[in-house]
């Protein structure tokens, strides 16, 4: 596990520019999220009210809030699904992750740049 991140975002984290502040609200502003959805908290609305206050916990810290596109919401039911199910948050926290503005940032390069770029030198 990175220093700047729990175990959850542990293995998105490369030498990417964000701080370890802005890794770690990250992590629980996404974290508050799920959980938030999976408690149930409320009569209605628990997911929708979660996503506001993962919002608020991002923008509270400098970082842009997460907006799951229209074309992504069978994909994001789909995984919330299984979340649910499984209470295993790794492919949800992936998920939004990728749905951020900055995703580039937050997410590892694809397996084919990773590969090419070993450290070493030739």
């Amino acid at each position: 596990m990175t220093p700047c991140v729990g175990p959850l975002l542990a293995h998105h984290v490369t030498q990417r520019p964000w701080s370890c502040l802005s890794r770690f609200s990250f992590e629980r502003a996404t974290a508050f999220f799920l959980f938030g959805a999976l408690q149930q908290f409320f009569f209605d609305g628990n997911k929708r009210s979660s996503r506001f206050m993962m919002n608020g916990v991002l923008m509270s810290h400098g970082i842009d809030a997460i907006s799951v596109p229209a074309a992504k919401a069978q994909e994001f039911n789909e995984k919330m699904l299984r979340f649910y199910l499984s209470k295993n948050a790794t492919e949800m926290m992936d998920f939004l992750a990728g749905c951020h503005p900055d995703a580039e940032a937050i997410l590892p390069p694809p397996e084919e740049e990773r590969s090419h770029d070993s450290g070493m030198e030739t």
